[in-house]
């Protein structure tokens, strides 16, 4: 199951880079949060599943709490600014614990959880000086030889 689960994602990948779509790896940043539950505010958070708003997931061990949901919608967000330079408001590690519920020690800031590393993106290339050079060649060709053919 696993191996056709990763060829899906390997098949939306290149659909995205194709087209210009950011992607969000939930897989990678799953893993990573299950793995290495993050420090958000000075408060460790569990990686196991609980009623606990420190829980990576909820006591049924599947659904993600409320902290996950949160790094998500960062990363969601992240991917509109990488992708389509909009201006967001990232979600912040303090609004984060305290919708869980969670009281934090650290003082108020706008710091979040770094989701840039599960964006994917693939940006439209910039075409190169020698193309650009090479298509003006081409219209003062093309608008060239039209005045030719007029005049004679």
């Amino acid at each position: 199951m696993s191996q056709v689960v990763d060829a899906i994602n390997d098949r939306l990948l290149d659909l995205a880079a194709a087209h210009h779509i950011p992607v969000v790896d939930l897989k990678a940043m799953t893993n990573d949060l299950v793995l290495t539950p993050p420090t958000l505010a000075g408060v460790a958070m569990l990686g196991g599943g609980s009623n606990s708003g420190k829980s990576i997931f909820l006591s049924d061990k599947f659904h993600p709490g409320t902290i996950v949901n949160g790094i998500l919608a960062n990363a969601i967000l992240q991917a509109n600014l990488v992708a389509f330079n909009d201006p967001v408001n990232f979600i912040s590690d303090q609004t984060l614990l305290t919708r869980a519920g969670v009281p934090y020690a650290t003082p108020p800031s706008n710091f979040h959880f770094d989701v840039s590393p599960y964006v994917i993106f693939t940006p439209v290339p910039e075409p190169s000086s020698i193309a650009l050079a090479g298509m003006a060649g081409l219209l003062v060709t093309a608008q060239w030889t039209r005045k030719r053919r007029r005049a004679a």
